[in-house]
């Protein structure tokens, strides 16, 4: 019997593996953040966490990302600007604002 050596780059295992897209955790991240603008109550880490949220989005948005991540960037986008409007309005009732 005559074997041949194995050589890992012909596996066809790694052909199966999924690969991770690179805007992915942004768009988690945008998605996370504008959630904790929404629920969270603390006045100004609404804000901050609202913004920040927002800038990761369309972040994301701009280098061109596809599939889960573009789609993950445009829901987070989304939330992010509902929690920082709520986040506006909830700071400034809190400091007597309005």
């Amino acid at each position: 019997m005559d074997q041949q050596p194995y050589d890992r780059s012909t596996s066809t295992l790694q052909s199966h593996v999924p690969q991770e897209e690179r805007g992915s955790g942004m768009a988690v991240a945008s998605l996370v953040l504008g959630l904790v603008a929404m629920i969270l109550l603390v006045p100004v880490v609404d804000l901050i966490a609202g913004i920040l949220g927002i800038i990761f989005a369309v972040s994301v948005k701009r280098a061109g990302y596809r599939d889960y991540a573009a789609g993950m960037a445009t829901a987070g986008l989304v939330v992010s600007i509902i929690g920082t409007l709520g986040a506006l309005m909830f700071t400034a009732a809190s400091f007597g604002w309005i």
